[in-house]
């Protein structure tokens, strides 16, 4: 079993055992709609958009997205619709 903590209230950590928000979550699309589904308002810390409009974005832009495993993935500044 994998268990992944996404995110808690608005606290950004980065340390080398733990970094939340998880660096992935805007990447994840399954991850994401499910959490969107549940809080959709939510606010993602860094990148200031809520969990719906993550959401949202994520699957109107499928086509340009890297994929989970490419080395070319965006970093947290580099994300294209922000």
């Amino acid at each position: 079993m994998s268990i992944k903590l996404l995110l808690y209230d608005q606290e950004v950590i980065m340390t080398p055992e733990l970094t939340l928000p998880h660096p992935d979550l805007q990447y994840d699309l399954l991850t994401l709609r499910l959490s969107s589904e549940v809080w959709s308002r939510y606010e993602h810390p860094v990148l200031k958009k809520t969990l719906g409009e993550l959401s949202d974005l994520r699957v109107n832009s499928i086509d340009h997205w890297p994929a989970q495993n490419d080395e070319s993935k965006w970093s947290r500044d580099e994300v294209p619709f922000l």
